[in-house]
């Protein structure tokens, strides 16, 4: 995707390492209460569309995976995080969410609710780097990504190729997996986008009649 970025201030980079911190806590697929297998997971999201998923998350359609194999050594496990880390991994590139507004009026009250869905670009590690200030916080980034995925991934995982369609443009993501819960660990694309959240701004006013 060609795409004008200004330079990541440190802020920005701190809010990506935030993100970095939890995304193994992030549901990246639908945890469907009768899907126990990856296998599963990923058939229905090829075969279904989540409902309620607006802003740029409803162009993110899954095409089909490919399996690879299973992570049979340490030092295979770390040529797999280094692929996840290399320059050419797809990277999701977060703007600030589309916020949409309504006013609810019932019985006098009035109710402000707020819905955010997710606005975001599909981009590249090596051009996530290039707009980040300094070599130190680029070292940062990689290190404390790195120790994540060294703690989540194990030998005897399985890894496959996720074939996305964003937008018209086919982008390919590597994702681990395992029978286990959960059974998707770990997607470079899936973990990084929100399907959006509903809010309520309080207080409540109400309106008198006249």
């Amino acid at each position: 995707m060609n795409t004008i970025y200004k330079k990541r201030s440190s802020k920005s980079l701190h809010l990506i390492l935030f993100a970095v911190c939890f995304l193994f806590a992030t549901k990246g697929f639908s945890q469907e209460s009768n899907m126990n297998t990856w296998q599963e997971q990923l058939n229905y999201r090829i075969n279904n569309t989540p409902k309620d998923i607006e802003g740029d998350a409803k162009h993110l359609k899954l095409i089909k995976y490919t399996y690879k194999g299973k992570i049979k050594s340490e030092i295979e496990k770390k040529d797999i995080i280094d692929s996840l880390l290399s320059s050419n991994a797809p990277f999701v590139k977060n703007s600030p969410p589309i916020t949409v507004t309504d006013t609810i009026i019932r019985k006098g009250h009035r109710e402000i609710r707020e819905k955010h869905f997710a606005k975001f670009d599909i981009t590249t590690i090596h051009e996530m780097m290039e707009n980040i200030n300094t070599k130190e916080e680029v070292e940062q980034f990689v290190r404390i990504m790195k120790k994540e995925l060294e703690e989540h991934i194990q030998v005897g995982f399985e890894y496959l190729q996720l074939e996305w369609d964003y937008k018209g443009e086919k982008i390919y993501s590597l994702c681990i997996v395992s029978n286990e819960n959960p059974s998707i660990v770990f997607d470079q694309i899936a973990f990084f986008v929100g399907s959006g959240t509903k809010t309520s701004i309080e207080p409540k006013r109400t309106i008198s009649n006249k």
